[in-house]
């Protein structure tokens, strides 16, 4: 058996990363680990070959702890290679027949509190916890469940001791304990204390740490996880593990799931049958210990609308547009934010929050954008964080006299002549860092993901909205000299809005207008895929409104805004099933409030027909 071949059957590629940072950290850099799987593992024989550890045995003997289920198909390889692999342990002792002591149930609640760890070491795998996170506290309001049933306390990176943290200082007591990251058949990898590599954690230290804490249900959502739960039994009523391998996609339904079930006053026997119904046979969850165990006495009442919510309209949605500095140094931006939320009430009120790069402004004020939205917009809306979707835009990246004239070199043959397959393949391998700052910015709101590209659908009056956000600014110089030759490539758009993406409305959003990618990319990218795969495209940077209907009626809208412009504005956007009507609204200084914008139409509608999808 070639070892390739071997790898291929033991691991997928996070794994096989997370394998290798641990047993031969040292080949783990020259790997290229954006290439395909089966690249990827010919590309660890040659390596190993040429560094001479393929015959070491830690090598084997760490391949043995990772997958001891598989020792026979090892030995195989082993053999065929002619390395001696030392003798198998011998088996652990019987376990005792009399049964394992667990605490007493408490009485059920009428709310509860999960504590959510989240772990994404940099050394292992990236995974889209956020993502699966959103997921669950989405589907919490569109199961009817009132704010008040849940508690959801995320802990990002978590680590052993804000794990004892919060487990023991914040009351009330923790019910439920749901760990999402990597795992095997041995633990969970927490994050360091340093936050720079993965730790093992042992099922042991998690029973210490949980025991007589009050918490009734632990969630392993790692692969494998079935070995750790009789350990965990020793201090925990219940324990949910898995099976298998499982991604962070059927996680993050499974979970949102599982919490509107056991908000609905089902026990967690019946609340995982019917997640797991839901999310299909690649989600391998089993309870363990007591499936009886009920957390909620019965469904909580769904709680009343607030006074402050917006009327229904019948099947239509509402966006906020917004682009531009929300925080110019000018004095009176305080008085125009303030005045927003009256005038947006106005207009009907709106179901999404779109915010198309710069929000912060050069300043990066990051800070003061969350709480503004936080505190002032969103609650007198009656939205929450996760209606909110923010794309970069060009005050979003990082940039210096140094790092522009690397950028300039670097990719001076593409902003002359791109290749798109060159383009592409770059952003395959990640993330450019100098976005580092946005993306922990964005991870607030809606769609939390690990690129600033992403393809986000949303549940609102009835009608499915996938937002599509695209990354126009990772090769900015931020200058005019930006202008016909930015780039955006299809894999973002693969990505961010798929050919076979279903949804009663399809929103594109990004900073720049099209005017502003090189021709080759806004010819093949936009022009193509985007305009007949959106109705919709929402754009920033241009100072004052822009607005163009496709002749073509395939992209029906292209809309530019700006806060920051002379005079400031914004768009109210209504989508319905036949039409999309926009409302430009500007700020008159002489009447200190916000007004319809005449010299551009007030108020536009055009008919909404989306071309053939390609």
């Amino acid at each position: 058996m070639r070892f390739d071949a071997l790898l291929l059957e033991l691991f997928d590629v996070d794994s096989l990363h997370r394998w290798l940072s641990r047993a031969e950290p040292t080949l783990v850099g020259e790997i290229a680990w954006s290439r395909p799987a089966a690249q990827i593992a010919f590309d660890i024989e040659s390596t190993c070959r040429r560094f001479g550890v393929l015959t070491g045995p830690a090598l084997w003997q760490s391949l043995l702890t990772e997958r001891p289920q598989r020792i026979d198909a090892i030995r195989e390889a082993a053999d065929a290679l002619n390395v001696v692999l030392p003798d198998p342990p011998p088996p652990p002792p019987p376990a005792p027949d009399e049964p394992v002591p667990r605490p007493a149930p408490k009485a059920p609640v009428a709310s509860a509190r999960a504590l959510l760890l989240l772990s994404n070491p940099p050394d292992a795998g990236m995974l889209n916890l956020l993502g699966a996170i959103k997921r669950i506290r989405d589907q919490l309001k569109l199961g009817d469940v009132p704010p008040s049933a849940w508690t959801l306390t995320e802990l990002p990176a978590a680590n052993l001791g804000a794990l004892l943290n919060a487990v023991r200082s914040q009351p009330p007591s923790v019910d439920v304990v749901h760990f999402m990251g990597h795992g095997s058949p041995q633990g969970v990898y927490f994050t360091n204390e340093a936050g720079t590599d993965s730790e093992l954690v042992a099922p042991e230290q998690l029973r210490d740490l949980l025991a007589d804490r009050g918490v009734q249900l632990v969630l392993l959502d790692s692969c494998a996880s079935d070995d750790l739960a009789s350990v965990l039994l020793q201090a925990v009523d219940t324990v949910v593990t898995t099976t298998d391998r499982v991604d962070t996609e059927v996680a993050g339904r499974f979970g949102a799931h599982l919490y509107v079930g056991l908000a609905k006053g089902l026990s967690v026997a019946a609340a995982v049958r019917d997640a797991r119904a839901v999310a299909g046979s690649a989600a391998p969850y089993t309870v363990h210990g007591n499936g009886d165990l009920v957390l909620f006495g019965s469904a909580p009442p769904v709680a009343e609308p607030a006074a402050t919510e917006v009327p229904e309209l019948s099947g239509a949605v509402r966006l906020l547009h917004l682009s531009g500095s929300l925080f110019p140094p000018d004095p009176s931006a305080a008085t125009r934010r303030a005045k927003l939320v009256e005038d947006v009430e106005k207009l009907g009120g709106v179901d999404l929050v779109l915010v198309t790069g710069n929000a912060g402004g050069a300043s990066r004020a990051y800070g003061a954008l969350r709480s503004w939205l936080v505190d002032d917009l969103l609650p007198p809306l009656g939205l929450d964080e996760g209606r909110v979707v923010v794309v970069p835009g060009d005050l979003d990246v990082a940039t210096s006299a140094t790092l522009e004239g690397a950028i300039r070199a670097a990719y001076r043959g593409w902003r002359m002549a791109p290749e798109l397959d060159d383009v592409n393949e770059h952003l395959r391998a990640g993330t450019p860092p100098r976005l580092d700052a946005f993306r922990a910015l964005a991870a607030r709101f809606g769609a939390r993901c690990d690129t600033p590209w992403f393809g986000h659908a949303v549940e609102v009056r009835g009608q499915r909205i996938h937002l599509a956000g695209l990354c126009t600014p990772w090769l900015t110089a931020a200058g005019e000299s930006d202008q016909g030759r930015l780039l955006v490539g299809s894999w973002q758009i693969s990505q961010a809005l798929p050919h076979d993406v279903a949804a009663d409305h399809v929103v594109a959003l990004m900073h720049h207008p099209p005017s502003w990618l090189a021709a080759v990319d806004r010819r093949q990218c936009i022009e193509q895929l985007v305009a007949n795969r959106a109705d919709v495209l929402l754009h920033g940077h241009v100072n004052g409104p822009e607005v163009n209907g496709s002749s073509q009626r395939r992209l029906a809208l292209t809309l530019g805004t700006s806060l920051a412009a002379d005079p400031p504005g914004y768009a109210h956007v209504t989508l319905e099933s036949a039409s999309i009507t926009v409302s430009l609204r500007r700020w008159s200084a002489v009447r200190d409030q916000w007004i319809a914008d005449a010299d551009h139409g007030e108020t536009l509608q055009l008919p909404k027909a989306r071309g053939s999808r390609q």
